[in-house]
């Protein structure tokens, strides 16, 4: 993954979440085994997208890794269009305090439809803000 360094005056600054790869695919209360997740990844890479069905759970890498920092400011605000025009429920899978990892995004399908996410869609945006100006690293 490359690293970012990103300059922040004080200035609120963001950068797209997307899905990037596929980390966890849950079916009702299970958690797919190892060999389909495979199938199910290189389906996503080779068609470009993936159809969600009824009480399905996928959480996507978004490719960030964010090293917190106690004087940066963090918010992510979920992509609206995912419940609005296709009923799907994204939440924050991680963003732990004092823990360097990769932000996850899990979308949970709600209604009987088939739902499509097509790779590099945006599924959030992370807002972050300094209040020096410093420099301070994204990696994705």
């Amino acid at each position: 993954m490359p690293l970012i360094e990103l300059c922040n005056n004080g200035e609120k600054q963001d950068l797209k979440l997307v899905a990037v790869d596929i980390y966890k695919v849950f079916k009702g209360a299970s958690e797919l085994e190892h060999e389909k997740l495979l199938k199910v990844k290189r389906t996503f890479e080779e068609r470009g997208e993936i159809r969600l069905r009824e009480h399905e759970r996928i959480i996507f890498s978004t490719g960030v890794v964010y090293k917190p920092q106690s004087d940066i400011k963090l918010e992510i605000q979920l992509n609206e269009d995912l419940i609005i025009e296709k009923g799907l429920i994204p939440f924050v899978v991680h963003v732990n305090s004092g823990i360097e990892d990769e932000i996850k995004i899990a979308i949970v399908a709600t209604h009987p439809h088939l739902s499509v996410i097509k790779k590099f869609e945006r599924l959030a945006t992370l807002y972050f803000q300094r209040s020096e100006k410093e420099f301070f690293k994204l990696t994705y």
